[in-house]
């Protein structure tokens, strides 16, 4: 297992995700853009790639705005499963694959109790503490992945 910092600084657009993650000094650019069911998310289609250190000041420039900036904290375990401490918001475990059953047998492997799935990412539970609830025309949530919130272990 290891542990690195990072700062994802995201911006608005509506029924897109424009994020610049900064981790040990090298800036990546991801797009990605959710895909719903029944107003329930199943997956995003992501795109990155590397930046320079001025792609935040292009984006403002050309109209983007930053709508919210989180700091972490990610310790990666095998099996492509991650837990995060977030800076406002306590702590996640993370996975990805290839589809849902997957995930919560890798998850169920590691022992970790776990709530149920949250429909909505990081980046919407921010707004929501802080009152500013985002959303598109369509009335689903901008920002929704897989994230589960870490319970207390007994």
């Amino acid at each position: 297992m290891y542990h690195s910092k990072f700062k994802d600084t995201y911006f608005n657009y509506p029924d897109i995700c424009l994020r610049i993650r900064e981790t040990d000094g090298t800036p990546l650019l991801t797009y990605k853009k959710d895909v719903y069911k029944n107003r329930k998310w199943l997956y995003s289609k992501e795109l990155e790639t590397f930046v320079g250190e001025e792609m935040k000041t292009i984006l403002e420039k050309i109209g983007f705005k930053p709508t919210v900036e989180i700091e972490m904290t990610k310790a990666f375990c095998k099996n492509g499963i991650e837990i995060q401490k977030v800076k406002g918001l306590g702590l996640f475990l993370e996975a990805e694959g290839k589809n849902r059953r997957e995930i919560w047998q890798r998850i169920k492997k590691t022992g970790i109790k776990v709530s149920k799935e949250l429909n909505k990412g990081k980046p919407q539970m921010m707004w929501e503490r802080d009152g500013n609830v985002q959303e598109v025309k369509n009335g689903e949530n901008i920002w929704s992945f897989e994230t589960r919130l870490l319970e207390k272990r007994n």
